[in-house]
């Protein structure tokens, strides 16, 4: 029920469950009353995830906005396999994916990748953002690990994702989109993407280890650059 919902959902559905992953809460209009099939709205959706167990309102403020988060670590597992249905990929597949960066592994992370462009169900995306919202989404599997950061100022601009790692015992990773409709070169898109990670000093408040990545989208195609530095 809550994958057929969220597949009818608006962008500010969308902008608001990129902040509720990045951020581990939401604040938000609420309407538990009315069901999402009879008033298809933001406000509504939120209220079938609560309804359903997968949000708890934790808090209310003077604009009667509600603060929602993922109560626990049980409801999180749940909330990876809702994830995973959503986008149509399994949830071994995110789970590999996770585990490549964790390990600090290019060629299994960009295979386990490329192999998921190439599912037949996969979720159709069209744009840079769309990618990005694909990545953003993954950050649910590695949250017991990073604390991600999307779209948020570092340096001299604005990286697509910055995974700050929670302990020493993993990498940082500073991740940047570039998606081309007329360009079938992933691996120079990829190149153009790690260049701006540089030029614009990404992540450059990060301690500790950091590794870069540019990757590069085309269609079903993708190529990454990946530097330590």
């Amino acid at each position: 029920m809550l994958v057929n919902a969220m597949s009818k959902a608006d962008m500010s559905f969308n902008d608001g469950f990129e902040s509720l992953i990045e951020n581990g809460f939401l604040e938000t209009n609420i309407n538990m009353e009315t069901s999402f099939y009879e008033q298809s709205e933001t406000s509504t959706l939120w209220g079938l995830f609560i309804n359903a167990g997968y949000l708890t309102i934790t808090d209310e403020n003077e604009f009667e906005e509600y603060r929602i988060e993922i109560p626990n670590q049980e409801v999180v597992k749940e909330f990876k396999l809702l994830v995973s249905k959503y986008l149509n990929v399994s949830d071994t597949f995110l789970l590999k994916l996770a585990n490549s960066l964790l390990k600090e592994q290019p060629r299994e992370f960009l295979k386990t990748y490329q192999d998921i462009l190439l599912i037949p169900s996969y979720y159709d995306y069209k744009s840079e953002n769309s990618y990005h919202m694909f990545f953003l989404s993954l950050c649910i599997y590695m949250q017991s690990t990073h604390e991600p950061l999307s779209n948020r100022e570092s340096g001299d601009g604005r990286p697509d994702i910055i995974l700050k790692s929670r302990t020493s015992r993993f990498a940082s990773f500073v991740i940047e989109f570039k998606y081309d409709k007329g360009s079938e070169n992933v691996d120079k898109l990829a190149e153009v993407a790690l260049n701006q990670i540089d030029k614009e000093r990404y992540g450059v408040d990060l301690s500790g280890r950091i590794i870069h990545i540019g990757i590069g989208v085309h269609g079903k195609k993708a190529g990454i650059k990946w530097v330590v530095v």
